[in-house]
């Protein structure tokens, strides 16, 4: 996200991330909807803002969930970077993405996951 702090302030950077978000959501429903077949949504938010100037900001619903954002990112990132040097990147398109991000076994791990945690929690009570 662009954003200059010398002549830009936080209450414009708040306004411009607020917009950045919804216009990622809209875009996140539109590529759920071309692609889906029984798939339940999830939920369509971005889990990392870059921006300009600033640095990485990771979201998620737990710090835990922040931190594994940011780390898959940076892993992302530094595999683009190798490949590019051994003669380019190719991302997968909309389609094989969407197969992959609503594949029965890997949401069979997030919510493992997140009844793993939610069990470990209720233990420490």
């Amino acid at each position: 996200m662009d954003f200059d702090a010398r002549t830009e302030d936080a209450a414009l950077l708040k306004d411009r991330i607020v917009q950045r978000v919804a216009e990622w959501r809209e875009r996140e429903l539109e590529y759920f909807e071309r692609h889906r077949t029984e798939d339940r949504l999830g939920d369509p938010s971005p889990r990392v803002v870059v921006i300009q100037g600033v640095g990485l900001v990771s979201v998620g619903r737990t710090l835990k969930a922040a931190g594994l954002a940011r780390d898959l990112y940076h892993r992302a990132i530094n595999v683009m970077r190798r490949v590019a040097a051994l003669g380019g990147f190719v991302s997968l398109d909309d389609a094989e993405s969407f197969a992959i991000e609503y594949w029965p076994l890997e949401l069979y791990k997030l919510v493992a996951r997140v009844g793993a945690a939610r069990a470990c929690r209720e233990r420490s009570r």
